[in-house]
């Protein structure tokens, strides 16, 4: 008996693919249409800043918002509104910072080549080599520097359109984000 051939199993997975019930629709349509939400349900933070002043003082915390003329910044007490005028540079977290894990498994594999026998002379170096530069790209590479004008500062923020009318509330401290599950 003969198979099915390739082009023909190909041919029926296109024409396959092409058929469906419905139209798509847009993405508020699918959802039922766009509702309102408070600002406290905002699911987002901004990343953790560390902006350094001309005047050798640095704050450190969440950015808030950023635009033109000032930087807002969630620390530990208070939201601090810092003139463009006044900062030097700003330090952006982007990426958690994973050089311990890096370290860590660089010491396992070179650990784990003797069971490579005579061969460890070769592939332990090529794991110290090799892992000595993973940890250096994983360390140095986890922050960005800007500066007040760099136009894509907002969108390291929690509001990157800039801040929400009425926000901070008139409460002792202002919310802190919602941090959205995982998986």
């Amino acid at each position: 008996m003969i198979g099915p051939r390739p082009s023909f199993l190909l041919l029926a997975a296109a024409l396959g693919g092409c058929a469906h019930q419905r139209p798509l629709l847009p993405r508020e349509e699918a959802r039922g249409g766009a509702t309102a939400a408070s600002i406290e349900e905002v699911p987002t933070c901004g990343h953790q800043v560390t902006v350094s002043l001309k005047n050798q003082q640095v704050v450190e915390g969440e950015l808030i918002a950023a635009d033109a003329t000032a930087l807002h910044v969630l620390d530990a007490d208070r939201l601090a509104s810092i003139a463009a005028a006044e900062i030097d540079r700003v330090t952006v977290r982007v990426l958690p910072n994973s050089s311990g894990s890096v370290a860590g498994a660089m010491v396992l594999g070179t650990i784990s080549t003797v069971s490579n026998g005579y061969f460890l002379v070769f592939t332990a170096p090529l794991w110290i080599i090799s892992g000595i530069a993973a940890w250096n790209v994983a360390s140095t590479r986890s922050s960005e520097v800007a500066t007040p004008a760099d136009p894509a500062l907002p969108a390291y923020a929690r509001f990157p359109q800039g801040m929400p009318p009425g926000w901070p509330p008139t409460s002792a401290r202002p919310p802190t984000c919602l941090q959205v599950p995982v998986g």
